[in-house]
Order: structure tokens, then sequence, then C-alpha cells
């Protein structure tokens, strides 16, 4: 790898091992201290703020040819979010720290993700992303281990202070990044910014039926992010101890970190449809597998199942979404892969919050593998963007 790739795939391990502890963090925290559906709220509030701030970022860094310094700022800021979920430990508290942390951490994955695309031909799109991928897999595996050894020994807030150090380190990679055509004209600037709060993807998204894509990716995001707003409160339910939490969740990301790379050289070879569309139908049968099981190996197969559909999903989608983008807008056009995850984040934890609540877990998952069929059916109708 290039010294580029090195520091972004580094800093991006750093940055997602502190998300993993902080989504375990804030359902140990609440369980039998506030409802079920109050639980699972906090991430859709937490991917409103991205859904908003994400195109923003991606926009601005390509605007401003600056995205090193946007990356370093909103990363140092969101650090210093997260740290303060330890001291301001309410519910309300927490929810209004959600939505900050979401505002500027929501910028990590386009910004860092364009600058380690930049350049990067048709051909070498899916190897180039999957680094980002495998790094930010391999960061939420190292955190189910963090998250348990912490658990086991410390207390709860503890999961955002070392949180906060690891965003701290992902800092300080970034910080060996070199900026290319950083403009210092303020006209430019103050234009750029302008330009930054234009609609996201427009002239390009419809392109290979893109836009259906993203419908489908928000699809299927609903399925997954309802499983992850109450997947550990589900598991706790079972019987399954809180220190093998983060344990049992790790196998989804073990198996991103074996597979992730070889999948993205494999969309350079045979395309990216393929592969995105084994993702949505693996990612239909999720579900199923949660309601099947029921101790501590059935759960981890489930996780295992999640890490091949994302592998699959993703290796295809991300250089989908930068194969249709102009020159110059990879950053806006990645910023879908936040946005689409944002709707079904929102929509997702709601979803499952009421359908837990006023019918039971099962029929929750029930309607996630039906929504996801769905998604299937519309990504069928993408067309292949890999030119051979």
């Amino acid at each position: 790898m290039h010294k580029k790739e090195i520091i972004v795939s580094s800093a991006t391990i750093m940055f997602y091992i502190a998300v993993g502890t902080t989504a375990l963090a804030l359902q140990v925290l609440f369980i039998n201290k506030v409802s079920d559906f109050l639980i699972s709220i906090l991430p859709a509030v937490y991917w409103s703020a991205v859904l908003i701030s994400s195109p923003f970022w991606g926009m601005l860094a390509d605007n401003l040819s600056a995205k090193k310094a946007i990356l370093v700022f909103t990363t140092f800021i969101s650090g210093i979010i997260l740290f303060l979920h330890a001291v301001f430990m309410s519910y309300t508290q927490i929810f209004l720290l959600r939505i900050a942390f979401g505002f500027f951490s929501s910028a990590f994955l386009p910004v860092s993700l364009s600058i380690l695309l930049e350049d990067a031909l048709s051909s070498e799109a899916g190897k180039r992303a999957s680094l980002f991928t495998l790094s930010r897999a391999f960061g939420f595996l190292i955190s189910g281990y963090v998250a348990s050894l912490i658990l086991l020994f410390f207390a709860t807030n503890d999961l955002f202070i070392y949180g906060s150090f690891f965003v701290v380190l992902s800092v300080l990679f970034l910080m060996f990044i070199r900026d290319k055509n950083e403009s210092n004209d303020p006209t430019h600037n103050v234009t750029s910014i302008r330009q930054s709060f234009k609609l996201p993807g427009k002239a390009f998204i419809t392109r290979n039926n893109g836009h259906l894509l993203v419908i489908a990716l928000a699809l299927r995001h609903i399925n997954i992010m309802s499983l992850n707003a109450l997947m550990y409160v589900y598991m706790l339910r079972k019987g399954i101890p809180d220190f093998l939490l983060g344990t049992i969740s790790s196998f989804n990301t073990l198996v991103q970190v074996i597979l992730m790379y070889p999948l993205g050289a494999l969309s350079d070879k045979i395309g990216r449809k393929p592969l995105y569309l084994t993702g949505f139908t693996l990612s239909a049968i999720v579900p199923i597998a949660f309601i099947l099981s029921s101790d501590p190996l059935s759960f981890s197969l489930s996780f295992v199942l999640i890490g091949f559909s994302f592998s699959s999903l993703i290796s295809g989608v991300t250089p989908f979404l930068k194969d249709i983008a102009p020159e110059g807008r990879e950053g806006e056009a990645l910023s879908f892969l936040n946005i689409s995850r944002s709707i079904g984040s929102i929509i997702g934890p709601v979803l499952a919050g009421i359908l837990v609540t006023i019918g039971s877990y099962e029929i929750m998952f029930e309607t996630m593998t039906v929504i996801t069929v769905i998604a299937t059916i519309l990504a069928l109708f993408t067309k292949e963007t890999k030119i051979n």
C-alpha cells in the first residue's frame, strides 16, 4: 500500500473502534432505565443529523479542495463530543449529544473515502474502496473485543472515554495526509461554501439507475439498522450475558475483514451488480436468522451472515457510486452511502421500536425481511457501470 492508503486505513480503524463501542454502550447504558422504544430512536437521532450534514461535508470538501482540513477538524470535534457522553449521561443529554456527534462525524466517510479514491481508475476503484471498508470492518471488529473487556472490568461510561481516545488517535493519523490542490482564494472559498448547499447528486445520480440503488440501499438499511437499534437488547432478553455481546457481534466484522478486499478486487473483474445483488439477497435472510437464534453460537452465526451480506453489498455499491460520479464530485457521490444509511437508520429504529411495542420482536424481524426483498427487486433494475 502507498503512504496515503496506510494513513487513511489506520485513521479509519481508530475512528470505527470508537463508533462501535459507542453503539453498544448506549444500549447497555439505558436498558431497564428507559423503554426499548426510547433506546431504539437514539440511532435515528444520530442518523438524522448525518442525513442533513453528510452531503454538505462531501460537497464542501470537493468544492474547497481542502479535504484534509475538513476531515481533521470534524473528526477532532467528534472526539470532544464523544468524551462528553461520559460526563452528561441522562437520556436527554445523550439525545442532544447524539445530534452533535452525528453532525460532525458524518464527514468522515465521504471525505476520507474521497481522499482514498482520488485519481483511481475504474479498473481499480473496487480494490481501493475495499481498503476503506476493510479498515472500517477491522475497527468494528476490534471494538467488539474492546467493549467486552471494558464492560468486564470497568463501568459503561468508560466506553465513551476510551472511544474518544481512539478518535484522537484517528486525528493524529489524519494529520499526515497531504492535501491536494488546496485553495487559499477567499472568493473561491465563499463561492464553494454556497455551492455546497445545493441538492446532492444533481445531474448524475440517475446514471445507470443509480437513484434506484440509493432507494434500495435505504430500504436495506431500514432492515439492518432496525436490528442494530435493538439487537443487544434482544440478546440480553434472550439471556446472553452483557460481556459476551461485543464478542458475539464481532463475528460480523471478522467476516468483513476476511472478505472485503477479495470481494473488492472481484468487483473490478466481474462487475459491481453481481456483488451488490448478492448482498441484498443475503440481507433479506438476516432477520429470519435472528428469529431462529437463542444461544451464543446461533447468534454468532447470524452475525456471520450479516458480515457476508454487507461485504458483498458494499464491495459493489461503493465503486458503482464512484463510477457514475463526474470527476471532482466523488465526495458528493460517496455521500450517498451516508444518505441512504441515514434514511434507513432514521426509519428503521423508529419502525422497530413501534413494531416491538405493539407486536413482538418476531413481527419486527419478519417485516424487515419483506422490506429487504423489495430492495432486492429495485436493485435488479440498475445497470452495470464497470467498463470492460
